[in-house]
Parts: structure tokens; C-alpha cells; sequence
């Protein structure tokens, strides 16, 4: 979950929380004072009813009084007058039976009052003039408008819940809409457009102060970047003149000692160390322009086939007897062995490749073999020599890393390197397989989709 959502989500829960127990308080209150209330109604009419009772009992009362006595409007009022000896004196329901619980007299001459509820009515009872005890029951007066306030409070907790969950999540996702900008920048930033930036505003929150400093670290390290660049680029180009003028003056010392094989082979170790030399910074020369001269080009369509044609001509020229062995799988039978890409990089990919086949196998030899599905289109490059081992294995493909199979020859150290960031670039990927007794395999496989 993102911080987004994360910090909506908890908005929105500690205000349900908060309005949840807000309105339970307000429910439990507003009962409470309805119950006082209805208490109260009930005591008043008792002491109403009890003005009409004297000490000496029910002699000279007149019960008629009683009856015509204006009474508050409660629905389904009872009001019931005993004497010291619990029995009926008098009863507000005319010419109906009435029912009463003796455990309610019995609280009263004891502790001179009773208050009780049940579902639909409460009593209240109480001792008067020493002699009477007065009990009265009514519906519960307000419980409509108390089921009504409870429902009207469920209500109001669902439909207040729900606007502010959601304007917690419209609020949440406009306020974090910078942010997604950041990261939508961030994603497409690259070796080749640091100078692009974060927008700022004039605002002064924690998101233009987090822009500001992003902007600030890609400066400098777009700085960085172009200094190092630069300085590859500009020492490559100053040593290799030299490089190539002196192996061009090998070459010719070479000539002019024909007679001395002691001294040719000697010049001939110069020169191989010079041509190496060269390699390395041709290599690094590579690697410091490859994204900045291809990364703006456009993917177009590549036949893999001819890639592998190509590349096999260009290293022929420099190991005649190589030879080739072409194969397409079985498996494809409706793929044209095309991939998205750029064909002059793909050429660099099998030309070091070939070349690692011509100086570190048994013969100058290769096997390929292309295969294509629906997703993926793969590319095996078999040839026969040492196997490299599993640690060795492991690194062949960083920058200045050999195996033990090729501490004896000749080379940069750079040539699988350049082949994977070319092929990362093209979003594919490369590994290496040994297959018992002496096979190398490395495997590419190109995604089409």
C-alpha cells in the first residue's frame, strides 16, 4: 500500500472512530435525560394524586376528585393507590382488571420508593403519608423519538463515514499528485537526459523543498557524469593516436630486422602488448559513448540471422580459417527471427563473441543456434574449449574480469561487458553454460512482447 492510500486510510478510520463514539456518548446522554425527565412527569403526578389522601386512610377521600384530575399525556397511564395493607384503594383504569408485582410494595415500605423498567414501560412507586403507597407505570414516554434519534445517528455515521473516506482519498491522491510526477520523472531519468528536473513551485512544503534538493544532487551528478565522460573520451582519443603510430613503427622495425629472429620476435611481444593496449582503449572509448551516441536512436527491425552473418564476415577478417555453423531450432516454425533493436549494437554483441569463440576455443569454431516462441526469441553460441569454472563464471561479465582459461591470451577484459550493457539496453539478457567435456554456451534471449 502506498503512503497515499496508507495516510487516507488512517484519516478516514480515526474519523469514524471519533464520529462513532461521539454519537454513542450523545445517544447514552440524551436517554439518560430522558429517563430523569420521565421520572420526574412521574413523580409529580404521584404527588398530585397523593393531595387527595389524608393520614387516617381512605375515609372522606373523594375518589371522583381523583378521576377529573387534569394528567400529563402519557400513553397507556396507570396509576394505583394501596393501602398499609397492600390491598387496591384505587385505580386510574375504570372497570378493568390490573395487575401488580406485591415485590414492588414490599420495596416500598421498606425503602419508601421503587423504579423499575422492563421493554415497554417503566414504574414508578412511592410511600406516601405513612399510610398509602402510590404506584405508577406509562409507556416509556420518548422512545420513539429515542429509536428515532439512534437510527437518525446510524444514519448520519454511515452517509459521513463514507463522504469522508472518500474525500479522504480524493484529498490524499491530490495532494501526493506531485509526488507521482517525481516518480513518472524519476523512472524516465538516465545517463542520457540528467539535465532534465523536478518542477518547483513557490511554494515552501516538505514536496517542493524534496524537489528542490533532488534538482540540486542531479546537478551534480550530471556534472559528475560529464566530467568522467569527458575525461574518458578525451584520454582514449589522446592515447590512441600514439598507440597506433607506434604500432605502425613496430611494424616497420619489424621489417628492417628480418635477419635477426631473436630480435623480430622480441618487436613482435611489443607489438602484440601494444595492439592490446589498443583494444582495451578502443573498448573504453566504446563504453563511454555507447549509451550517449544510440540511447535517442529508435528500435527498428533486426533479422537475427542476418546479425549473425554480418558479425561472422567482420571477425573472418582478422581469423580466416573461423567457420560457422548455422542452425534455426525445430521449435520455430512461424517466426521471422526478428527483434526491436539497433543493428550496429547487435553486430558488436556476436563480433566479441566470435572473437572470445576464436581466441579461447580448441578450433576457430562457433555454433548458433536461434529458436523463437511467442515471447521470447534466443540465441545459443556454442564453442568448444576450457570450461570456465562457477566462480569464474559469475563475474565474466563485469568490466576488467577474466577467467583462469584466458590468463594466457591477450585482451581487455571489457568484451563481454560491452556485449551486456548493449543488450540490457535492448532489454534482453545473457548468460552463461558450461556443458560437459568442453562446450561453452553462452544463451541471449530477446523479449517480443
Amino acid at each position: 500500500m502506498n503512503i497515499k492510500n496508507k495516510i487516507a486510510l488512517n484519516l478516514s478510520l480515526l474519523f469514524s472512530v471519533f464520529l462513532g463514539l461521539l454519537l454513542i456518548i450523545i445517544y447514552l446522554f440524551f436517554a439518560e435525560f430522558r429517563k430523569d425527565e420521565f421520572v420526574d412527569i412521574l413523580k409529580d403526578r404521584i404527588s398530585t394524586v397523593a393531595n387527595y389522601f389524608d393520614e387516617d386512610g381512605d375515609k372522606g377521600v373523594d375518589v371522583s376528585k381523583i378521576y377529573n384530575t387534569p394528567t400529563y399525556s402519557i400513553q397507556q397511564e396507570e396509576i394505583l393507590v394501596f393501602n398499609e395493607k397492600f390491598d387496591l384503594i384505587y385505580s386510574s383504569l375504570k372497570d378493568q382488571t390490573v395487575n401488580w408485582d406485591r415485590a414492588d410494595l414490599e420495596a416500598m415500605k421498606i425503602d419508601g420508593v421503587v423504579y423499575h423498567s422492563d421493554k415497554n414501560s417503566e414504574v414508578y412507586g412511592e410511600k406516601i403519608k405513612k399510610n398509602y403507597f402510590l404506584i405508577e407505570s406509562a409507556d416509556i414516554l420518548g422512545k420513539e423519538k429515542l429509536s428515532y434519534l439512534g437510527t437518525l445517528m446510524f444514519v448520519s455515521f454511515l452517509v459521513a463515514s463514507a463522504l469522508v473516506w472518500v474525500l479522504s482519498f480524493l484529498f490524499a491522491r491530490k495532494m501526493m499528485a506531485p509526488l507521482d510526477i517525481f516518480q513518472e520523472k524519476i523512472t524516465r531519468i538516465s545517463a542520457s537526459n540528467l539535465t532534465d528536473r523536478l518542477p518547483e513551485t513557490d511554494k515552501k512544503d516538505e514536496i517542493n523543498l524534496l524537489a528542490k534538493v533532488f534538482n540540486t544532487m542531479l546537478g551534480r551528478i550530471d556534472k559528475s557524469y560529464s566530467s568522467q565522460k569527458e575525461f574518458t573520451a578525451s584520454a582514449s582519443h589522446e592515447i590512441k593516436t600514439p598507440l597506433t603510430r607506434m604500432a605502425f613503427q613496430l611494424e616497420n622495425l619489424s621489417e628492417l630486422v628480418k635477419e635477426n629472429p631473436e630480435t623480430k620476435k622480441y618487436i613482435r611481444g611489443i607489438s602484440d602488448e601494444v595492439y592490446q593496449l589498443s583494444d582495451t582503449v578502443n573498448s573504453l572509448l566504446l563504453l563511454s559513448k555507447l549509451e550517449e551516441e544510440h540511447l535517442n536512436e529508435e528500435f527498428a527491425d533486426v533479422r537475427m540471422d542476418e546479425v549473425v552473418f554480418d558479425a561472422f564476415e567482420n571477425v573472418r577478417k582478422n581469423f580466416p580459417d573461423f567457420e560457422l555453423n548455422f542452425n534455426i531450432s525445430e521449435e520455430n516454425d512461424s517466426g521471422d527471427l526478428t527483434v526491436k533493436g539497433i543493428k550496429p549494437l547487435l553486430d558488436i554483441v556476436f563480433i566479441n563473441l566470435f572473437k572470445n569463440a576464436c581466441l579461447y576455443s580448441h578450433k576457430h569454431e562457433v555454433e548458433v543456434e536461434i529458436g523463437e516462441n511467442e515471447t521470447m526469441l534466443t540465441a545459443k553460441i556454442k564453442s568448444h574449449g576450457d570450461l570456465i569454472s562457477e566462480e569464474d563464471s559469475q563475474r565474466i561479465f563485469n568490466a576488467f574480469k577474466r577467467g583462469e582459461t584466458s590468463s594466457q591470451k591477450s585482451g581487455s577484459g571489457l568484451g563481454l561487458r560491452i556485449c551486456k550493457r548493449i543488450l540490457d539496453f535492448h532489454h534482453a539478457k545473457i548468460s552463461y553454460q558450461a556443458e560437459a567435456p568442453n562446450s561453452n554456451i553462452f544463451i541471449i534471449e530477446f523479449p517480443l512482447t
